[in-house]
């Protein structure tokens, strides 16, 4: 099984970067502030037609606040999707899920993202040393990827499962394709943003206050006594960063890489 490997963007001045890859990966999985413009996204669908490159679009957890320009986004895409090189849209909210059902794009895939994969993420789970068999098989398990959700993922037409490469390992039920994102793991993300007005004299949690995008300037690393592995928090999610690739990729239907480190700078 060859391995696919794609490049995750979210700055449109990193395009270039994609070309030396295989598949490019654009847009937000945390923060729906992060989405693109409709004039950016059009620049990105433009790049990729030029360049014949398979393209994913990556979408976030969504409110009514940014909504109108998801499904302008979608809508754009879906205009194009016929010239489109395999493209796909990744997906981390039911309600965007449904939308998209309702749309009937065609010549395109869904995937489930990360945010719904409901991975176990804890980087302290790979240092439990007293675990039973059953206990290691379902923190490297995802709920997703079992039998009683088959009938949901057809229903959806999901045909990828998006992973992060968790430190404990993963173990799948399932054959459905699945993408691994390397080196930086997502432990939790919130709709609060802890880098508001980061630049401000007076700072306010993201809900009470204009987004500025202070995240793409700064990132936080985080140290804890009661944690073996350093933390970073890149805007509303923190990650930890794993570079040990999994073991078993073609076992577990792995058959692309997804590389982020140009997301945390």
């Amino acid at each position: 099984m060859k391995i696919e490997k794609a490049f995750f963007i979210n700055r449109i001045s990193d395009l270039q970067k994609s070309l030396v890859y295989d598949r490019l990966y654009y847009g937000h999985e945390f923060c729906e502030y992060l989405l693109p413009s409709e004039n950016e996204f059009k620049q990105i669908l433009d790049f990729v037609i030029a360049h014949n490159l398979p393209f994913t679009f990556a979408t976030p957890t969504i409110s009514n606040d940014k909504i109108n320009l998801l499904d302008k986004l979608i809508d754009t895409a879906a205009e194009k999707a016929s010239i489109l090189n395999k493209f796909e849209i990744v997906v981390n909210d039911f309600g965007v899920l449904s939308l998209i059902r309702q749309k009937n794009i065609q010549n395109t895939a869904i995937a489930a993202g990360r945010l719904m994969t409901k991975q176990k993420r804890d980087p302290r789970i790979k240092y439990i040393s007293a675990l039973s068999e059953s206990a290691k098989n379902y923190y490297m398990s995802f709920s997703l990827d079992s039998a009683h959700n088959l009938d949901f993922i057809r229903d959806f037409n999901i045909q990828r499962f998006e992973l992060d490469n968790v430190a404990q390992g993963i173990i799948r039920q399932s054959k459905i394709p699945a993408s691994l994102y390397t080196p930086f793991c997502y432990i939790s993300t919130t709709k609060l943003c802890y880098l508001a007005q980061t630049d401000k004299k007076e700072r306010y949690l993201r809900e009470k206050c204009e987004c500025f995008m202070e995240c793409r300037n700064y990132d936080v690393y985080m140290k804890n006594d009661k944690m073996k592995t350093d933390l970073y928090l890149k805007g509303n999610t923190i990650f930890y960063r794993n570079d040990v690739l999994d073991k078993n990729l073609h076992e577990n239907y792995i058959d692309r890489i997804v590389h982020t480190e140009n997301l945390l700078k």
